[in-house]
């Protein structure tokens, strides 16, 4: 069943355990599959699509929340491979879910609720800022199960330092908050009372200072983020800075009372 409402910018959706709802300029995806620790099958994609690209076509939401329920954070996918039918339909909307969260181009704040594995670990790597619970841990297990976790490590790549990561990949452990926090995978590890608020925290970081800056920092960021040359980079920002961020700045309140 859907249930779905609509009211000028805000959006709610319930679709197969997927959970999104657009609050002005805050928009929360949540998954709440316990039967599958959080995994998700070719339905639970296509819902995910869905909301993906409702909050991709709002021009209100500013910042983005990518959460779950109970004891997992979203533990990647869910699919039987001897079935072809359903390995086709997963594979759709896997690239579905692709395509629309790279229309997303507002910050992301993976809220870690949970025990991490697989799909869940490329997701935080993905996130701008990332909040766990202190008794979240991570890992890595393809390699336990059967597999090599090809596109996670892709995505993970730069985002661990290249020791602990091969570690990971190849021990299967699981590794504490505290520690993914030490390494700079992790913003900030939280209690159970206080990881909510934390999260609040990192939403206001967002959204309580003028939009065009924040989302130009953004654009940058990753602009730069693939010029490997530091010429060619340092060459960017002087570009950026002349072209956009001087101007953008003439129209705000801009004060060096530091």
């Amino acid at each position: 069943d859907i249930e779905e409402e609509r009211d000028m910018a805000n959006w709610k959706m319930e679709k197969e355990g997927v959970f999104c709802e657009i609050d002005g300029p805050v928009a929360i995806f949540k998954v709440n599959r316990p039967q599958t620790k959080n995994g998700m099958d070719w339905k639970a994609k296509g819902a995910q699509a869905e909301a993906y690209e409702r909050i991709a076509a709002d021009p209100d939401v500013r910042v983005m929340v990518i959460t779950a329920e109970g004891e997992y954070f979203i533990t990647g996918g869910r699919v039987d491979a001897s079935k072809p039918e359903e390995q086709k339909l997963y594979s759709e909307y896997i690239a579905r879910v692709e395509n629309a969260r790279k229309t997303i181009k507002v910050p992301m704040i993976a809220a870690v609720n949970g025990h991490c594995f697989k799909g869940g670990m490329g997701l935080v790597a993905q996130a701008d800022l990332a909040v766990a619970k202190e008794t979240a841990t991570f890992s890595f297990p393809e390699v336990r199960m059967g597999g090599v976790p090809m596109v996670v490590m892709a995505r993970c790549m730069g985002y661990l330092p290249k020791k602990l990561a091969l570690e990971a990949y190849y021990s299967n452990r699981e590794y504490p908050a505290k520690r993914m926090y030490e390494v700079g995978f992790l913003n900030a590890v939280t209690d159970e009372e206080h990881f909510w608020p934390t999260v609040e925290e990192y939403i206001h970081m967002v959204i309580d200072y003028p939009r065009s800056l924040i989302q130009m920092t953004h654009d940058a960021y990753y602009a730069m983020e693939g010029i490997t040359d530091l010429n060619e980079r340092v060459a960017f920002s002087q570009k950026w800075l002349a072209e956009k961020v001087l101007p953008q700045m003439a129209k705000e309140k801009t004060s060096y009372n530091v």
